[in-house]
């Protein structure tokens, strides 16, 4: 049977322990640029801002388990630093390419490969569940953010409209707009659930790990999270159409409606507490905070053996290294992003195809969710032709959360449904590279779409092509501008609908290169 180590043993500081403290500040240090930037999206959005408490328990964390730390840091795990080397590398790539969301993970990885080097398993089995809720505070990237934004935002609305249905009231859901009557209720990103599901999880994860139940149990309490997110979301989506039409327009903004969104959190964490109760139930497990809550605990044995002069070496190679990073941090804090020279897309021309210009706007709420530089839309119109409406977002740096939202996304949150959909070669249109073409219908409406993404003269279909030719020229020429150009016309029986629209995809391209960054 294995020993349990005492108070007594385990207050042993060490000098590997203390090289432990020192490497974990100099990376600190080394990743200032990115944490900075980390903090400030705690600060600055709502889906997030929970990382600056589970932050704060991770660090906590860390610091009640530091004797532990002393006695099992000696035991070092020869090889590692090589893990620390890639680590770092990472961060350096992740700079490079400007690729956030792999800065921080990288930062994470450094630390974890710091106390596998120092200590080994032992090390890092006492500081792995403090990191990993480091790595649950770090934001989503956008590619993932703004999928996961579209999936809740429709699931969200299709639950609500049922919900609405219960009390009695009218409602038509098209997309992500619910049109009840005498008025229409958007769901917009910000309603999609994401800052409720996010903390829930994490707190989940918390019970979980101190939970002294079985592993499935944690499994499905952490799992839980995304029903019971999904359900207050719909409910509150309800609720707020309920009253608006009731009490007011004033009650979807303001107090009332800052006031819905704590009142769904508190609940939302107490059906987590709930279904805790009810899967020790299940599990035959009683729930009492004496016997199923308590905190992890090392072995003697397993915290003893090691060489702390093989721990000094590599302490000192990593800390060698956690400086070159220093260098690569300055390096990238005085790297400037290239914007490229181009015409605005006010001067587009107003006659393309035998066709004439109508243009449109678009509404500030739009702008503010896409985050764009400059923009073209509207309808070219001719007697003879069918109408096709052409629009162009520009963006002269894809970072911090502005990147390209995919039709694939916003189609379906406008209310259409994709019915067919494949990639086309553009060259035969004067375009290089191969674009999206899909079908859409909503109601008795059909229309026919051309879809892609420009970046230095080229065109790409699919994200993948797009973010990878994106963190390769932002590393070779530092750039990250890239422009989404959609045209679609309607279906019409007996029209060549595509081969007018391939028509002006063809005019386009012959006008289109000043306003198109080479």
């Amino acid at each position: 049977m294995n020993a349990i180590a005492s108070p007594m043993d385990l207050v042993r500081p060490q000098s590997a322990a203390h090289s432990l403290l020192v490497l974990f500040v100099l990376a600190t240090l080394a990743f200032a640029p990115s944490l900075y930037g980390l903090v400030g999206d705690w600060l600055a959005s709502p889906e997030y801002g929970h990382g600056i408490l589970v932050s704060g328990i991770a660090v906590y964390l860390l610091w009640c388990r530091r004797d532990m730390v002393a006695c099992a840091a000696d035991k070092a795990f020869v090889g590692c630093v090589v893990l620390v080397a890639l680590a770092l590398a990472c961060y350096g790539f992740a700079m490079l390419g400007d690729i956030t969301v792999l800065k921080h993970y990288a930062y994470v990885a450094t630390l974890a490969s710091i106390a596998l080097t120092l200590g080994g398993w032992p090390v890092l089995r006492v500081v792995g569940f403090p990191l990993v809720l480091i790595f649950f505070s770090i934001p989503l990237h956008p590619f993932f953010t703004n999928h996961l934004t579209s999936d809740l935002q429709l699931v969200s609305s299709t639950i609500g409209v049922w919900f609405i249905h219960l009390m009695g009231i009218p409602a038509l859901q098209e997309g992500n707009v619910i049109n009840m009557g005498d008025f229409s209720l958007l769901v917009e990103e910000a309603c999609s659930g994401l800052r409720y599901l996010l903390p829930l999880a994490s707190i989940s994860l918390l019970i979980g790990y101190y939970y002294r139940g079985r592993l499935i149990t944690r499994i499905l309490l952490f799992l839980s999270a995304i029903p019971i997110t999904v359900f207050m979301n719909s409910l509150r989506i309800a609720v707020t159409g309920f009253l608006i039409k009731y009490v007011g327009k004033e009650s979807a903004d303001g107090f009332l409606h800052d006031f819905e969104g704590w009142f769904v959190f508190v609940v939302s964490c107490v059906l987590l507490g709930l279904a805790l109760v009810v899967l020790a139930k299940v599990n035959r497990r009683a729930l009492t905070l004496q016997d199923n809550f308590k905190f992890p605990v090392v072995a003697v044995e397993d915290l003893r053996a090691g060489s702390p002069v093989g721990a000094r070496i590599h302490g000192v190679i990593a800390a060698l290294l956690i400086l070159g990073g220093s260098a690569i941090s300055y390096l990238w804090l005085n790297k400037e992003t290239v914007i490229p020279a181009r015409e605005t897309f006010d001067k587009f021309p107003l006659t393309l195809a035998g066709r004439d210009l109508y243009p449109d706007v678009l509404d500030s709420h739009v702008l503010n969710i896409l985050k764009l530089d400059d923009y073209f839309i509207g309808d070219y119109l001719a007697t003879d032709k069918l109408p096709v409406n052409l629009y162009m977002a520009y963006y002269e740096a894809q970072q911090d959360g502005s990147l390209i939202h995919s039709p694939s996304d916003c189609i379906p949150a406008g209310g259409w449904e994709i019915t067919d959909s494949s990639i086309i070669d553009l060259t035969d249109l004067g375009f290089r590279g191969r674009g999206n073409r899909a079908i859409i219908e909503k109601g008795d409406n059909r229309l026919l779409v051309y879809y892609w993404v420009n970046e230095q003269a080229r065109n790409y279909a699919t994200e993948f092509e797009v973010y990878n030719s994106l963190v390769l020229r932002s590393i070779t020429h530092g750039r990250t501008d890239a422009t989404l150009v959609r045209v679609y016309v309607p279906l019409r029986e007996g029209v060549d609908s595509e081969g007018q629209l391939k028509e002006f995809v063809a005019a386009l391209a012959d006008r289109s290169a000043p306003f198109l960054p080479q």
